[in-house]
């Protein structure tokens, strides 16, 4: 059995790595494709994200970028093919999902590919949108034309970065003076009919010195985290989603994916605080 205290460490923890993915978000510049690269830009920022979870994998952001466009040239690609190929590479996984499976990924810390397309008119529509409304929210209607679309539509992929009950806010690659700062915010999934790819990996894909450090930065980030908390914040309440009865946090037993309750003995995976 681990020492009392150190559920307490493992869900300041992961607090701390929720933190650490945020930050990273927070801090993304959109980039400005070359030619038609919005692919290349999406699933390399993703797979970025997505491995700054494993300590010695992230790769240099610009470099994978290159090496995407390299692989499948400035003139477009099929994004599947290229998660595929690319998931492969690092040992990653990719699935589609739906808005609801989407949103779930963001909680969980995990921005997503997202892909749409539109007509030429639609997209005259589009951009004017964002040109007068920077920080506005497109609905439908906001794409709704007397002009002719039964030309072929043209595709685009983008990141999905956030999430709240009101709508989705992207990462797009038309640069900083697109929209909000290259950011833009949609309704819902219906209204540019994205498609969403949840890109993840498990421990079954990290090699032992992965999981290794990836279980040291965890408990170290604790720690340190831990050491600066009065004993008032260690002994706080704890609900376990179990039982429903609540316990001193230093309470509990077990490790960043499995605590167990000192009440019912039941074991279940800790909720960072403050999130």
């Amino acid at each position: 059995m681990m020492h009392s205290s150190e559920p307490i460490v493992n869900i300041i923890a992961r607090a701390s790595l929720d933190q650490y993915i945020n930050s990273a978000i927070n801090d993304y510049i959109p980039n400005e494709q070359i030619g038609r690269t919005c692919y290349a830009n999406a699933v390399a920022a993703v797979l970025h994200l997505a491995m700054r979870r494993i300590q010695g994998r992230v790769p240099n952001f610009q470099e994978l970028l290159n090496d995407i466009v390299n692989d499948f040239d400035e003139n477009g690609a099929i994004i599947t093919d290229v998660l595929h190929r690319w998931c492969q590479n690092y040992r990653l996984h990719f699935r589609p999902v739906d808005e609801r499976g989407a949103r779930e990924a963001l909680n969980r810390r995990r921005p997503l590919v997202a892909t749409f397309q539109l007509t030429d008119p639609q997209w005259k529509k589009f951009s004017n949108f964002y040109k007068n409304n920077p920080k506005g929210v497109l609905e439908s209607k906001d794409l709704e034309t007397t002009e002719d679309t039964t030309n072929e539509p043209s595709g685009h992929a983008v990141v999905l970065i956030r999430c709240n009950p009101e709508f989705l806010t992207f990462m797009n690659s038309w640069g900083i003076t697109f929209a909000d700062g290259g950011f833009f915010r949609v309704k819902n999934q219906s209204v540019l009919n994205l498609e969403f790819y949840d890109v993840f990996w498990t421990l079954n894909d990290l090699m032992p010195i992965e999981i290794s450090k990836y279980q040291e930065k965890k408990r170290l980030d604790g720690e340190k985290l831990l050491n600066g908390l009065p004993s008032s914040v260690k002994n706080l309440p704890y609900e376990c989603p179990r039982c429903c009865r609540s316990s001193p946090a230093s309470n509990f037993c077990g490790h960043l994916f499995e605590a167990i309750c000192p009440q019912c003995h039941q074991t279940f995976i800790p909720t960072p605080f403050g999130l």
